[in-house]
Order: C-alpha cells, then sequence, then structure tokens
C-alpha cells in the first residue's frame, strides 16, 4: 500500500476521466468538495481523515468506488449521490457520518460544508440502495450502518434498517416474501400481531353470529344437542355459545376457554344459504385455527430475531 503524508485536496479539480487513487493509506483528509470529475476511484485504502463528498458537479453521470476503503468520517451531501447503480460501498468503513444540506451563499462566502441533516435512517437506506443490482445482497454496507446506529445508541433505528435490509434481500418467492416482510415488521412492533388476530377473531365472530341465528351451530355433546333440539333448554351445567370467544379460541391456539369443545357447525342443519352451511362453517372454524398458527409461529420468530439482533 503506497502512503501520502498529508491530505489529498481535490476541491474544484475538473478532469474528463476519473481520478484514482487504490490501495492508499493518506495521513490525513480527501477532499472532492466541488469535483467535476467521471469518477472517483479510491478503493482498497485507508483515510485517517475525512472524506468530503459535496457540491459534486454532474453527480448523476459520475461514478464512486469505496470498496474495501476507511476513513473516519464521511461528509456528503445527498445532491452529490451518484444515481443509482454508480455507487459502490462494499467493505466500506466509517467512525463518523454526517450527511449535509446543499451549501447556501453564506456557507460558500466562509467555504464551509451546508448545514449538517439530522440523521435519518431511510436517507442512509436510500445511499446504500444505490448500489448496483448485483451488490444489493451484499450484508457489509448495511451491517456497518448498523454498527453505526448501535455505537450511538440508536437502537430503534438500528432495527428499522434491519427490517429494510430483509425488504431488500427478500426472496423472489412470494410466500416466503410475505412471511419475512411480516417478521421483520412484528420484530420492530410486536404488538401489530393484536391487529391481525382481532381482524380474524371479529371476522369468525360475524359468521358465527349469523350461524347461531339460523341454527346451524349445535353442542358437540349428543345429550345436549337431544335437549335443545327437543326445545327443552340448556342443561344447567352447559356453556352458552358465545361466538366471539368461540372464535377467539380458534383464532388462539394455545387458549382454552371450554367453546369450541362444546360447540361446532351443525352437520344436520339445513342451510337456507352458503354461510349457514356445514362445510362453509368448517372451513371457517379451519382458516381460525391456522391462522391461529400461522400467527403465533410468525410472532416467534420475530421475537426470537429481536432479542438475536439486541
Amino acid at each position: 500500500m503506497s502512503e501520502l503524508n498529508g491530505s489529498l485536496f481535490l476541491d474544484g479539480i475538473k478532469a474528463e476521466g476519473r481520478i484514482s487513487a487504490p490501495g492508499t493509506a493518506i495521513q490525513g483528509d480527501v477532499d472532492l468538495d466541488g469535483a467535476d470529475v467521471a469518477g472517483f476511484y479510491l478503493v482498497n485504502s485507508k483515510v485517517s481523515g475525512s472524506l468530503t463528498w459535496t457540491s459534486i458537479k454532474n453527480s448523476k453521470v459520475i461514478y464512486l468506488w469505496l470498496n474495501g476503503t476507511s476513513v473516519d468520517r464521511l461528509d456528503d451531501d445527498e445532491a452529490s449521490w451518484p444515481i443509482s447503480g454508480r455507487l459502490q460501498i462494499e467493505g466500506f468503513t466509517y467512525k463518523r457520518l454526517t450527511l449535509h444540506e446543499e451549501r447556501g451563499e453564506a456557507e460558500r462566502a466562509n467555504n464551509t460544508h451546508g448545514k449538517p441533516r439530522q440523521l435519518n435512517v431511510l436517507d442512509r437506506i436510500r445511499w446504500i440502495n444505490l448500489q448496483p443490482e448485483y451488490l444489493s445482497f451484499e450484508p457489509q454496507p448495511w451491517m456497518q450502518f448498523h454498527a453505526f446506529l448501535k455505537s450511538r445508541g440508536l437502537d430503534s433505528e438500528a432495527k428499522q434498517l434491519i427490517y429494510a435490509m430483509r425488504l431488500r434481500r427478500r426472496s423472489t418467492n412470494p410466500l416466503l416474501r410475505a412471511w419475512i416482510i411480516a417478521s421483520a415488521k412484528l420484530e420492530r412492533q410486536p404488538l401489530l400481531i393484536l391487529a391481525t388476530i382481532l381482524m380474524t377473531t371479529l371476522f369468525g365472530t360475524l359468521v358465527f353470529t349469523h350461524a347461531a341465528r339460523e341454527g346451524a351451530i349445535s353442542p358437540t355433546s349428543r345429550d345436549a344437542a337431544v335437549t335443545i333440539v327437543g326445545k327443552n333448554g340448556f342443561e344447567i351445567a352447559y356453556p352458552r355459545f358465545n361466538p366471539f370467544i368461540y372464535s377467539l379460541e380458534n383464532d388462539l391456539p394455545l387458549v382454552k376457554m371450554g367453546q369450541d369443545d362444546k360447540w361446532g357447525p351443525s352437520p344436520t342443519h339445513h342451510a337456507s344459504s352458503l354461510i349457514t352451511t356445514y362445510t362453509f362453517l368448517s372451513c371457517v372454524r379451519w382458516l381460525l385455527i391456522l391462522f391461529g398458527w400461522l400467527q403465533a409461529t410468525i410472532l416467534a420468530t420475530a421475537v426470537a430475531n429481536r432479542f438475536k439482533s439486541d
């Protein structure tokens, strides 16, 4: 590795080709503020100071390679980012990271950077996603930013980054993709599972309320069924049918409230519509059970990943 005992000041430089400094140990800063070049190739290098990439001219046609390079600090602005596919940061590491606003007249007069922007995870996610498609599945740029966030105690933002990374690296299989999306969202907000439980339970409640009114729900006990059909009322100890509790019990596989084993769709009921047929009601019950186990599995996976990422 060649060495440069000082800084590399390229601010305002204009060149038709790219500037290259691969495999260089630079003891100071690298400054390309206002540069107008075709590209900057700084790979497998070490910069002891800061790398300044601001106010870049014609940034939409520039390539920026920082593969395998380490810097103490990166100062950049969004307007200077290359377009998608022209940024390579696999193996790029940094200790400090500042995204600036574009410089105004006051900053230009004082030869200073634009105002630092408040750290926003979404900004850097868009920055990481500027890499070529074949590098989009490389975990290092994501985990480098994740380590940066964790080092500053930004745990919630770090989890948001992991969620975005999993979406980016999702499988082309739609079922697996849906699973990853669901578990990643729940990892960030486990209580979201309550919304799906509530929706499926309310759906079951509506279906089974109508079915009960039509007489399509009967006791699983033969004696109780005979008693009720005979219009003699309930046995004293036999629980009354509650469509909400019945749906909730099927939707929560580990919860038993004494409804599912006491009541069920009646196979002898003469249905007046599709939704009171034995087949339809049985399918609804099976779907509630299936969704219940699916929700429980996704939640367990999300919670496990959350503790693992901590």
